[in-house]
């Protein structure tokens, strides 16, 4: 409910996150995510500054510039810093509601699709291949919410420091699921990917060959927060037991 009150925010090389609305493109530059430009920052006159993570010296600069709160980057936590952004704020009890509600909604979800019948895969191509996700990545998570199954090869949370696995393009068996939902990381990821999607071992896949595959927006289902978790319910409610054409 501080939309208005927001004087600036990072910006990718990429740009700002589409689906966050065309209000977002509009707001001042500060620098790049994890290296803001103290003089924007400065510029913009803050009453409070809102981060992920940044050294400590650019941590003590900012802090002489307004307040500042950082909420953490691991995406295995984003509740928990949602819950923080809430609280730097003054809207813990919002922050908390916008959470219910989501998982109340995903739970409604999972009901009305009778998710656990379906085990569903993550597959992301990146610029060095196929990988699958596990339960404890953004998109796993929000599975998990729904109640839906996973691949056997996809029932791991963290593995090595990673909430992925790199999928062995031999044999990509991992990758199969009663549906597939793929992804694809940037330009690079959409090259290799879609050179592998036209391989005999990515097409004999039961889930491939039966016409169950959905690309979906790597920007929503690889960003965390309550907002990109509401797009992931959409994009399920019409793929999860649905057939691609």
């Amino acid at each position: 409910g501080l939309w208005e009150r927001v004087v600036g925010a990072s910006a990718e090389v990429t740009g700002r996150p589409d689906y966050l609305g065309t209000g977002i493109a509009e707001l001042p530059s500060i620098g790049a995510a994890g290296a803001p430009d103290l003089a924007a920052v400065g510029n913009a006159q803050p009453d409070l500054i809102l981060g992920s993570a940044v050294d400590p010296e650019t941590y003590a600069s900012l802090g002489g510039i307004a307040p500042t709160v950082l909420v953490g980057a691991d995406p295995v936590f984003w509740r928990d810093q949602f819950l923080r952004v809430g609280d730097a704020l003054g809207r813990t009890e919002a922050a908390r509601r916008v959470l219910a509600e989501y998982s109340d909604a995903a739970r409604s979800l999972g009901r009305d699709l009778v998710s656990w019948q379906t085990q569903a895969s993550l597959v992301r191509f990146t610029a060095d291949g196929p990988t699958v996700e596990g339960t404890a990545s953004f998109a796993g998570q929000v599975l998990g919410e729904v109640g839906a199954a996973r691949p056997p090869a996809q029932r791991f949370a963290v593995v090595d420091g990673r909430t992925w696995q790199a999928v062995d393009t031999d044999d990509p068996a991992a990758a199969d699921g009663d549906v597939i939902l793929v992804r694809f990381a940037g330009e690079d990821g959409l090259e290799r990917g879609t050179e592998f999607m036209d391989t005999d071992q990515w097409l004999d896949l039961g889930a491939v060959s039966d016409n169950r595959l959905f690309s979906v927006s790597d920007e929503i289902w690889s960003t965390p927060g309550p907002v990109a978790a509401r797009a992931i319910l959409t994009d399920l409610s019409v793929t999860l037991n649905g057939y691609s054409n």
